[in-house]
């Protein structure tokens, strides 16, 4: 219904709707009506309407419409739009009617169109509409298109039909194509025609094909049809393939929910291979089949596996798999297991299954586990959205429990759960914990909690939280939630706070929320506030904010700010600089570029010979505005000229100014 509702929108409202390019975008790129919303937007507003590249690419992007769109395009606004790279590149891609589009294109802009290598690749990336599109350009344009290892490899490693378009180009341009090592490995990588791409390359090119370490490595690691292109190898060259340490390995950490491609080579080769013990860590690290892959290995090669220390610890921060493989190695093994500070921190610390994991250790070898401050604070670390690892061991082991600072803090840094988990600490055992200034530091610089965690305790050990400087210090420079964190602060304990340059420094230096948490400053404390050249410095330093910090300033300070050069070269050295100077020299133009010009005393003579120089030349003046209006990249780069030269030759700046007209 968009073309109705769009009709109507237009019919009732028009005069309060502008036709933008996004609009324009969003109508091109329209799947099931973009063809008649189109049509109206033409119709109605055409006169507002300019097509550009960016809305033939929606177009060409369509995967339904897009035909139609780009027909329309074509025949009402043929003279608007130039054929480029990006919008043939966008027909290629596209998955459902890029052949149609193609042909299109070529039809009716065919001079206009390149056949370049990265239009050919997109084509050859194309999982839907491959084959089609590259039979029509080697028929239509084959002359201009040469066939390299980069589009063979994306060939190769396409998961749609890479084995139709490979069949195509050794088909018919069997002369340029080359079967390297990188090539066998794209299709050896491919996870859902690899092992047809494979057996077409070792039919067709067998004899230029070396079955190399990388390669194998490749087949073993496909979670997709590993088994089946492992099992090609082995069967039609069995001689070449030779089983090592890392292509075991790399059967270990295949996640594709089964053991079959370990299977498979313990079954065919396995004389040729020694479990060592980075294997089975990595069997143990398996998330999705460790379990079934362990099982394996005890059951065939039990008696070469040593269960050690490092061994556990990758199971026990298997984040998927780790409960069911801790549980395997405990009922097989047990014996030879210990359980070290070193593996219940790695429990403390599994997000996933972490409380799963504990309750079974505790469980099957409670005697031997001690929960020492270290794996406490692992657990109050663990940012898994929860607190069951914490309250199963206060649970569990309460007793040996002591809460410490650090242990305290590590939760008020927890950035998911320090709320709730501050919540169980002060439930459970709020005698033990005291509030220090560290622990509200490490509360006010948390970028995910803070300001629950400290709503938390200033109601429920208020008397005990004391607001220093170096606590709104820590607020100021959180980059999460600080500035919540602030105002909090500010409606709680405003007395308290006295607002200081360093503080002020450290929100103009905050790169994600410096501007709302100045606004809250100036609105709530402006007159403690002054604008000090370091606090600006600050802000020019700021590589996230500056420029909405810097306008906020001027906005609301400006009486009181100088721009200096220093400021100015504070802004030079970061990201930020060109939308800085971009406000700089549209707010405070005289000053920004007296400061360019200016320098130390005993350069008074140059400075005053500029500074005549700029009062008088007004066609130099003038140059000067509209090179900053025009190409504030350049005003920007000659300014950074100048505090170069400054330092090299205090003539320099001299020279600078001299040469803008010229430039």
């Amino acid at each position: 219904y968009g073309q109705k509702v769009m009709a109507l929108l237009l019919d009732k409202r028009g005069s309060e709707i502008q036709i933008t390019e996004d609009i324009l975008k969003k109508a091109a790129s329209n799947r099931g009506n973009g063809q008649k919303v189109m049509a109206l937007l033409l119709d109605k507003r055409g006169s507002e309407i300019h097509i550009t590249e960016d809305i033939v690419k929606a177009a060409a992007s369509n995967q339904l419409n897009g035909l139609q769109v780009m027909a329309l395009l074509h025949g009402k606004r043929r003279s608007e739009i130039q054929i480029t790279e990006g919008i043939v590149k966008a027909i290629a891609s596209n998955s459902y009617i890029g052949e149609e589009m193609m042909a299109l294109l070529l039809e009716k802009r065919g001079s206009e169109v390149q056949i370049t290598e990265d239009i050919v690749k997109a084509v050859a990336s194309n999982w839907g509409n491959i084959q089609k599109i590259m039979a029509l350009l080697l028929k239509e344009r084959g002359s201009e298109i040469q066939i390299n290892e980069g589009i063979i490899k994306a060939v190769a490693s396409n998961e749609g039909n890479g084995q139709e378009v490979m069949a195509l180009l050794l088909d018919k341009r069997e002369s340029e194509v080359h079967i390297t090592e990188d090539i066998v490995k794209a299709a050896a990588s491919n996870e859902g025609y690899g092992q047809k791409v494979i057996v077409l390359l070792v039919k067709e090119r067998g004899s230029e094909i070396q079955i190399t370490e990388d390669i194998v490595k490749a087949v073993a690691s496909n979670e997709g049809n590993g088994q089946e292109v492992m099992a090609l190898l082995l069967d039609k060259r069995e001689s070449e393939v030779h089983i090592t340490e890392d292509i075991v390995k790399a059967a270990a950490s295949n996640e594709s929910y089964d053991q079959k491609v370990m299977a498979l080579l313990l079954d065919k080769r396995g004389s040729e291979i020694q479990i060592t013990e980075d294997i089975v860590k990595a069997v143990a690290s398996n998330r999705c089949n460790g379990q079934e892959m362990m099982t394996l290995l005890l059951d065939k090669r039990g008696s070469e596996i040593k269960i050690t220390e490092d061994i556990l610890k990758k199971a026990a921060s298997n984040e998927h798999n780790g409960q069911e493989v801790m549980a395997l190695l405990l009922d097989k093994r047990g014996s030879e297991i210990q359980i070290t500070e070193d593996i219940l921190k790695e429990v403390a610390s599994n997000e996933h299954n972490g409380q799963e994991m504990m309750t079974l250790l505790l469980d099957k070898r409670g005697s031997d586990i001690h929960i020492t401050e270290d794996v406490l604070k692992a657990a109050a670390s663990n940012e898994s959205y929860d607190q069951k690892v914490m309250a199963l061991l206060l649970d569990k082991r309460g007793s040996e429990i002591q809460i410490t600072e650090d242990i305290v803090k590590a939760v008020a840094s927890n950035r998911y759960n320090g709320q709730e988990m501050m919540t169980l600490l002060l439930d459970k055992r709020g005698s033990d914990i005291h509030i220090t200034e560290d622990v509200l530091k490490a509360v006010a610089s948390n970028w995910g909690n803070s300001q629950k965690v400290m709503a938390l305790l200033l109601d429920k050990r208020g008397s005990e939280v004391q607001i220093t400087e170096d606590i709104v210090k820590a607020a100021a420079s959180n980059e999460g939630y600080g500035h919540k964190v602030m105002a909090l602060l500010l409606k709680e304990r405003g007395s308290e706070i006295q607002i200081n340059e360093d503080i002020v420094k450290a929100v103009a230096s905050n790169r994600y929320n410096g501007q709302e948490m100045m606004t809250l400053l100036l609105d709530k404390r402006g007159s403690d506030i002054h604008i000090t050249e370091d606090v600006l410095k600050a802000v020019a330093s700021n590589r996230g904010n500056g420029q909405k910090v810097m306008a906020l300033l001027l906005k609301e300070r400006g009486s009181e700010i100088q721009i200096t050069e220093d400021i100015v070269k504070a802004a030079t050295e970061t990201p930020e600089s060109l939308s800085i100077f971009h406000l700089l020299f549209g707010t405070r133009k005289s000053d920004t570029l007296a400061s360019i010009t200016s320098n130390t005393e005993k350069d008074a003579a140059i400075k005053q010979k500029i500074h005549n120089g700029l009062q008088v030349a007004t066609p130099v003046k003038a140059l000067i505005g509209k090179a900053v209006q025009a190409a504030p990249e350049a005003v920007i780069a000659w300014v950074g000229v100048c505090f170069a030269l400054g330092g090299i030759n205090r003539e320099g700046i001299a020279y600078v100014v001299s040469r803008m007209e010229e430039y």
